[in-house]
């Protein structure tokens, strides 16, 4: 974690970008889960700071 958080800042001022805001979080994650499907949700909360959420990916089956 310490590692993103000090790359974040470098890749938030690096970032060519015109817009007004860039939001970046870091989470940490578990292994196991990157063999796995995902889904990624994000939010911005009103203080302005990114919450991000990794949750398991629903498993669909088709059937006939």
């Amino acid at each position: 974690m310490a590692e993103c958080r000090n790359d974040l800042e470098l890749q938030i001022r690096l970032a060519d970008t015109r817009m007004p805001k860039l939001y970046g979080s870091c989470k940490s994650i578990d292994e196991a889960s990157l063999e796995q499907s995902a889904e990624l949700t994000w939010s911005v909360t009103r203080d302005g700071r990114m919450d991000i959420n990794i949750a398991p990916a629903e498993q669909l089956v088709a059937a006939r």
